[in-house]
């Protein structure tokens, strides 16, 4: 479907106000996924992959033309993640994972896991692996898929229920995973003894934790709690470094490195800015900046990916069936 057109926003200037944003050139689609929940970028095509909806649908999109260049239903539900080794996109649903190439077309479908309820997807480089959470499960934590899908066998280390979140952290080469169901974050090694393992865990001020991502920049982790509305920071021994309140419930958050900074998506309709340096919110964008280009009504937000090679963050508009493209400041970081 075509773009629903540009809404102009400041070009780069400072904001009058200290809660305000400058982000720029809102670029608004109508999605072809009926509620999108999350995204991955191929760089290679410029596509933004697009995932959710009541029939697990798919959707590959040029953000460059605006144009769909494939859609599709039945195999994608919470989670894409993007492989650079292979150029392939993984995405699934149910006990499956599915494998497309950077245009979409359908390479592997149907891969087994064992388990049900695929979740998270994360590309682990140093095994050039995609692990996949499984929502409901204890056990195994994760399944684990080679750079083509390959299904490699899962991970267990405890009876923890639900992981969800995972991210990757370069700094120690480890798989951070949070537990919905159980309140708990677990640090896995993948990669220093040739073999993974566990590191450590953490219940420290978590309730049903959803996303986690790290900051290069401070070295810390960040993760959005549904329970209780808060995002707290941990360094990487797991220690509280801080938290704050949320606007409303969160959900996905990630780090844009161009501005060195974190952004979370609330579901009840803000993005909030975090500044990993000093830790603080710095800024937020309303619910109105995605929305359906027409009303103002208030839009469940779920969804966020990072695009570093062109500076520009996409977000889920789920409740409008919207993909919110922002165009970040290329000369600064973001001024409050």
């Amino acid at each position: 479907m075509s773009n629903r057109g540009l809404i102009g926003l400041p070009r780069g200037q400072q904001s009058a106000a200290s809660g305000s944003s400058t982000l720029r050139n809102l670029r608004l689609f109508s999605s072809t996924v009926p509620t999108p929940v999350n995204h991955c970028y191929v760089p290679t095509t410029g596509n933004i992959v697009t995932v959710g909806g009541s029939n697990n649908n798919y959707e590959f999109r040029s953000l460059t033309t605006g144009n769909v260049v494939n859609s599709g239903t039945s195999r994608g539900f919470q989670s894409c993640c993007y492989v650079p080794s292979t150029n392939r996109v993984f995405m699934g649903t149910g006990g499956s994972v599915n494998v497309f190439d950077a245009n979409g077309l359908g390479i592997a479908l149907g891969i087994g896991t064992g388990q049900s309820g695929v979740y998270q997807f994360t590309y682990v480089p140093p095994l050039d692996e995609v692990w996949v959470t499984h929502t409901g499960y204890t056990s195994p934590n994760f399944s684990r898929h080679n750079n083509v899908g390959g299904y490699l066998g899962g991970y267990t280390y405890t009876g923890w229920s639900s992981p969800q979140g995972s991210c990757y952290v370069a700094s120690n080469q480890t798989i951070v995973n949070v537990f919905n169901g159980s309140n708990v974050m677990m640090m896995t090694n993948v990669a220093s003894t040739g073999s993974v393992g566990y590191v450590r865990a953490t219940s420290n001020n978590l309730s049903s934790p959803v996303g986690v991502c790290w900051a290069p920049s401070s070295n810390q982790l960040y993760v959005t709690n549904m329970g209780s509305e808060y995002l707290t920071v941990f360094d990487l021994n797991f220690s509280v470094v801080t938290s704050f309140p949320m606007p409303s419930t969160p959900s996905y958050l990630v780090y844009h490195e161009p501005t060195d900074r974190i952004y979370a998506t609330c579901q009840g309709g803000a993005i909030v800015i975090v500044n990993p340096n000093t830790n603080t919110i710095v800024g937020s964008i309303g619910r109105s900046s995605v929305q359906d280009g027409v009303t103002t009504v208030a839009r469940e937000i779920t969804g966020i990916a990072s695009i570093p090679q062109t500076n520009q963050l996409v977000v889920s508009g789920q409740s409008a069936s919207n993909i919110a493209v922002f165009d970040a400041p290329r000369d600064a970081r973001f001024m409050y």
